[in-house]
């Protein structure tokens, strides 16, 4: 099985399942839209994820899988990095229609959040480290910590409280 197929199973079962996501989830609550995208590399991440115009439906499905406020925001403020991709392949009307669905609920959903960060944004950092694209925020001469380490250990703060919820009810997985 690919990493995308277990990701993907991974994030149907937290959203199906949220009651089984305690700890990872009261972590995020009380987080703004400020305090997740302060340590987050979105606009690297969507131009990573999404380089090609061909890309243009996979970056479709994943706006139309978010619902949560904090994260909706972010994608209508930064719609301008691939809105000409969507416009070009036909998907910008139902992106912006989804925006404004989910702008009129406004509503959070911590377990959007926690799936959002652990299994795309750190699978996106972890691709970008381990294949060497990027040098390891570790691996320095002089600085104590770099801006990037500090973001990675407050995101890693999320992915361990939901390994321990993993593990917690492992038993019924």
């Amino acid at each position: 099985m690919q990493d995308s197929s277990c990701l993907q199973n991974l994030r149907a079962h937290m959203v199906a399942n949220v009651s089984l996501y305690p700890l990872s989830r009261a972590f995020v609550n009380p987080m703004t839209h400020d305090d997740i995208f302060s340590i987050v590399n979105w606009r690297d991440m969507i131009l990573n994820d999404y380089k090609l115009e061909s890309q243009s439906g996979y970056l479709l499905g994943f706006i139309q899988r978010i619902s949560d406020a904090r994260l909706i925001k972010k994608i209508e403020d930064s719609l301008p990095i691939r809105q000409q991709f969507l416009q070009n392949k036909g998907h910008l009307p139902a992106v912006q229609t989804h925006i404004q669905q989910q702008k009129v609920l406004n509503a959070n959903n911590d377990i959007e959040v926690v799936a959002f960060m652990c299994l795309k944004y750190l699978y996106f950092a972890r691709n970008k480290l381990v294949h060497a694209e990027r040098v390891h925020p570790s691996f320095h001469w002089v600085k104590e910590h770099s801006n990037e380490e500090l973001k990675i250990d407050k995101c890693s703060l999320i992915l361990k409280l939901l390994v321990i919820d993993l593990l917690n009810f492992n038993t019924q997985f």
